[in-house]
């Protein structure tokens, strides 16, 4: 039972936040694949503009509740905390540096366009998309712990 703040802002924050990443993982990545590029960019304009704002806030959000919880407990839970916060925290790095470049050339084209290079955007952004997923993921199963040992 999660008996802090401290661990309700972070499985609760980073649970948002994970449920938000896996959700584009298992609804747009698989839907994405089939698209012209000119389809594709329209809707990963659309679905990156929508979605987005809110991911890194919860994130931050879960590192913050992470840290505080790890900087106030002992043990195991403690240990859980750092490596949530740790594995959050990369893949807040990794959106900001290699997702947010990629999705700013879509917003950049106009509409029915698409950026210089369409085919490697997408299949960079695609294959970071899942390494981020998978921390997101990791990050939540180790707060969850954490908080509920």
């Amino acid at each position: 039972m999660i008996t802090t703040t401290s661990g309700v802002v972070m499985v609760v924050s980073t649970g948002l936040w994970a449920g938000a990443v896996l959700a584009i993982t298992v609804e747009r990545l698989h839907r994405w694949r089939g698209m012209s590029d000119e389809d594709y960019a329209a809707d990963f304009r659309r679905a990156t503009g929508r979605d987005d704002p809110l991911m890194p806030v919860l994130a931050v959000l879960g590192t913050a509740g992470a840290v505080v919880f790890a900087l106030r407990g002992t043990g195991a839970p403690t240990t859980l905390a750092w490596v949530g916060a740790a594995l959050g925290s990369s893949a807040v790095v990794l959106s900001l540096v290699v997702l947010e470049p990629i999705q700013r050339r879509f917003r950049k084209v106009g509409q029915g366009e698409v950026p210089v290079r369409v085919g490697h955007h997408r299949a960079t952004w695609r294959r970071v998309h899942q390494v981020r997923t998978a921390l997101a993921m990791a990050a939540f199963a180790a707060l969850a712990a954490a908080a509920n040992l």
